[in-house]
């Protein structure tokens, strides 16, 4: 099994999901992987439209060469047949564990609806449409409590910024009744709707689908 060569292009945007380092060791006949994961952020991005700079010998010099910077910290291990993490939320932004989180229930599916930030203009209609994939979208946004610690003109900002629209009323978040727009807005705050740095187009991550406007 081996990987795909990474190559730098500059008229692609690069698509680094995360950076890992592992050792191999025997055991009863047996290869045993020990694999540490860093989920990548832009941040560690050393783009050549910045101005990278590097101290040697008393002065500053520029790095005009595309790069990245890796952190100390790790997200999560695989070890044997294990995957170990302390953050679902960060593991999950390596790897795609979204068919192992548990779904809401109804109780949970109606609790989410009566969120004082939301506004759902049929809630019947809601919890007829809450599939797999909404449940377990409600689950996570419940879990993180993205809807308690933000408001909904911040919200909407920040949707804006990912090339989203967000309709906010009476300092309310109007949840579409279209299901694929539900979806998209679901994702979004479940942290999985991003601009692409150089393309500024708005993905879904793990299928870097374009979200149609």
């Amino acid at each position: 099994m081996g990987l795909q060569t990474f190559r730098y292009s500059e008229e692609d945007e690069p698509d680094i999901r995360a950076v890992f380092v592992g050792q191999r060791r025997e055991a009863n006949n047996t290869e045993v992987f020990t694999v540490a994961f860093q989920r990548f952020r832009k941040e560690q991005y050393l783009s050549t439209r910045r101005f990278n700079l590097f101290y040697s010998e008393d002065t500053f010099r520029r790095e005009n060469r595309w790069g990245i910077g890796i952190t100390d910290s790790v997200d999560c291990i695989f070890t044997a047949t294990e995957l170990r993490f302390s953050s679902y939320y960060y593991a999950r932004q390596v790897f795609d564990l979204g068919e192992y989180y548990r779904s809401a229930t109804d109780a949970e599916v109606q609790s989410f609806c009566d969120l004082p930030l939301l506004h759902i203009p049929d809630k019947q209609a809601m919890q007829a449409m809450a599939d797999t994939w909404i449940r377990r979208k409600i689950a996570l946004i419940n879990d993180s409590g993205v809807l308690k610690n933000n408001t909904a003109k911040k919200i909407k900002k920040l949707a804006q910024e990912c090339g989203l629209v967000v309709t906010v009323e009476n300092n309310k978040v109007i949840l579409p009744t279209e299901k694929k727009k539900l979806k998209e807005i679901l994702g979004f705050l479940d942290d999985e709707v991003y601009k692409g740095a150089f393309t500024e187009l708005t993905y879904v991550t793990n299928s870097k689908r374009k979200v149609q406007p």
